[in-house]
């Protein structure tokens, strides 16, 4: 059996109020896991500023965790279980402090965060969470906090509700598109004129 990773809860143990609540984000989850799966897994992403570029990769691996989900079973197991709308409830876990509503909550605005006005931020630390780069959209909703690989491609690290927190301004993003990696085919998300 797999080790549950400290800070975590069984969803089964939650009260029927935090169950229920659970529930009723499933759909949300789905629809921002379908936006994620079309548009960005398997692609690079390429965000510029008038200043910077960085290159971004969203793999299968990473997704569950900027949801603040954990599932017993192989690390794959939860993200087949979101791209086929199929979580499995009796072996999925949720963050203990609650944390994992909040999540969901901001990740509904993934689509924003991509195509909508954003900014891209240096180095922070918030709520406990240190990254290299974050992401954040323009309205303080969302921001996914990034560390680089040694080749400089950032990876996703964090997904942060910024509702009630202070964060860094950043750098208006001018340009975001997407190369996939098999194809090579090119799709623009955003681009401000």
């Amino acid at each position: 059996m797999n080790r549950i990773p400290n800070g975590y809860v069984k969803l089964e143990r939650l009260s029927v109020i935090e169950y229920r609540k659970f529930l009723k984000y499933e759909s949300a989850i789905y629809s921002a896991v379908d936006y994620i799966q079309e548009k960005l897994i398997d692609k690079d992403i390429i965000v510029k500023t008038d200043k910077k570029n960085l290159m971004l990769r969203l793999q299968g691996r990473n997704i569950p965790h900027l949801f603040g989900l954990y599932q017993e079973g192989k690390a794959t197991d939860l993200w087949q279980s979101l791209k086929k709308h199929s979580l499995k409830i009796d072996k999925l876990y949720i963050k203990k402090d609650k944390s994992t509503f909040l999540k969901i909550e901001a990740m509904q605005s993934i689509q924003e965060l991509f195509e909508g006005e954003c900014r891209l931020i240096g180095k922070g630390i918030y709520q406990k969470v240190n990254f290299e780069r974050g992401l954040r959209t323009n309205k303080l909703i969302l921001m996914i906090g990034f560390d680089c690989d040694n080749q400089g491609v950032a990876y996703p690290k964090t997904a942060l509700n910024i509702k009630r927190i202070e964060v860094e301004k950043g750098e208006k993003v001018k340009t975001i598109y997407t190369v996939d990696r098999a194809t090579k085919k090119r799709c623009i998300l955003k681009a401000v004129l």
